[in-house]
Order: structure tokens, then sequence, then C-alpha cells
């Protein structure tokens, strides 16, 4: 089955196949939420999910797959929808975006981000740094998707060809960095490094980081060996506790939070925590 499906915008409850991944998103997420919580199903697994999330207590941070039957798709999408619109809010309703996507989630939410701000108007430029073996089921959903549309999107494994979309960005570019996620730790490979340092030197708009500044530990704040240098952080959720610290202050610059869809009992019971 093709990955041109679409959500849909109302609220009626809808579940659907997308992709070739055999997914199914449910278009009503509190829906969803408000059932789970009522039957209090799995509230371990949902409320480590959520930990995951705030990178607060776990020494892997990955994405989670379900938060309260919600699918990781759905949670993709929420992510990447408000974090267009907290960029659109920024730098204008209408404009132009380079996007730089790994092959994890966090790539997944720049696939989704290039898809909405091309639909609001934006012009928009997609560059994957793996090829579509590598991507992560969801990203590879959402991959297809910005695929099939009219985007400039351009599939770049190899750094030499990386350089070259990257010297290319204007200084009315808006870049957005979504190579890597919560879960780094250690020291970015080559030629991932490499390319950080490129986008950090490029001439843009802005630069602007999803979840976390790729090469940024997001628990401890530090930054390594090559670390985005981001003018706006839109982060999932909650701010990371890393955040708050002084090692991160030059890489997070001003930091938003964007909502995921995750109930909010679930969010609150951590902070307390």
């Amino acid at each position: 089955m093709s990955a041109r499906g679409w959500l849909r915008s109302d609220s009626r409850p809808v579940s659907r196949p997308v992709g070739d991944v055999g997914v199914f998103v449910i278009a009503d997420p509190w829906a969803l939420s408000l059932v789970d919580l009522v039957c209090s199903r799995g509230a371990t697994q949902h409320r480590q999910s959520l930990d995951n999330l705030f990178c607060a207590r776990r020494s892997q941070c990955s994405r989670p797959t379900r938060i309260n039957g919600i699918s990781g798709l759905m949670l993709m999408e929420n992510a990447g929808r408000n974090a267009a619109e907290i960029i659109r809010n920024a730098y204008g309703h209408t404009g132009k975006a380079f996007i730089c996507c790994g092959p994890g989630n966090n790539g997944g939410d720049g696939c989704v981000i290039a898809r909405h701000l091309h639909n609001a108007g934006w012009s928009v430029r997609l560059m994957i740094t793996a090829d579509v073996p590598r991507m992560t089921d969801d990203t590879k959903v959402n991959y297809a998707i910005v695929d099939a549309m009219t985007l400039e999107t351009r599939v770049l494994p190899d750094w030499e060809a990386q350089r070259a979309a990257v010297e290319s960005i204007c200084d009315d570019e808006v870049m957005v960095d979504s190579l890597l996620g919560t879960g780094f730790r250690g020291e970015v490979r080559s030629p991932t490094a490499e390319l950080i340092g490129a986008i950090n030197a490029a001439a843009k708009k802005a630069l602007v980081a999803i979840d976390v500044p790729s090469g940024l530990d997001c628990n401890t704040g530090a930054p390594s060996n090559a670390t985005i240098r981001a003018d706006l952080t839109i982060t999932f959720v909650a701010s990371k506790i890393g955040f708050t610290t002084a090692s991160a202050s030059p890489y997070v610059g001003r930091i938003e939070v964007a909502d995921i869809g995750a109930p909010r009992e679930l969010i609150d019971e951590i902070q307390r925590s």
C-alpha cells in the first residue's frame, strides 16, 4: 500500500493503515488516552515511555513507540505538526527552510515538519543523511509521504554530497536540525560530526534544533565533539533536565516546549516524582 495517506484533522476516532509497515493511526489520541487511563492497562510501561521523553531517569532515552495506546506515528505527527507551528510563529508564516534529517525518529519528526511547513506555504528543502533501509519504520512512512510530494527531497549518505548541500544554504533559510535525538551519548561519529560543523558554519537565517541540539547529552547538558549551536530548541513534552546546565546554554538557545498528545496525568506524575 502507498504511503500517500494523510492524517485526518477532525476529532472522530478513525483507524487506518499508513505506509507499508502495517501501522494503524487513531485520529483521536485523547480518546485512546482516556480509555487506557480508565482501564489502567500497562501503566508502568506508559510511565517508562514518558520517562524517556523527559530524559531524567534512564541511561537510554530512545523514543517510545507507544504511550497510552497512542502509536509512534501519532506521536511523531503531533510532534512535527506542533514544531512546524512554533517555527512559523518564530520566523514568519511564509519563509524558507532547509531541514536536515537523520535516519532515526528525530529525522521522522523533520519529515513531518517539512510537510506541514510546505502545506503552510513555505519553500522547503529536505536532506536525509541515510538510505531508506537504515530508517526507523515510522521515519520510513513519513519519508515516503514527503517523497511523493513536490518537496525538494534528497537522500545523501555521502559526506561530500552533504557538504555541497549545506554550502548551498542561503541566509534567508531557516536551518532545522533533526539529526540526532535524545538517545545520543558519547561522541558523534564521522561524517555526522563534520556535517554538524558545516551546519554551524553555514550562512542561515536561524538554526532550530528539534527535541535536542544534535550532539548534546540531554541528561547532563554536556556537549560532545560536535554539537549544534541552536538559536531555538523545540523540545517535546517538557524541557530536558540537561538544558538547565551552564554547559548547555551556548547550544540550546531559546527553548520552546511542543505538545505531542501525551496524557497530562502521566506528565504531572513524573514531574512530581
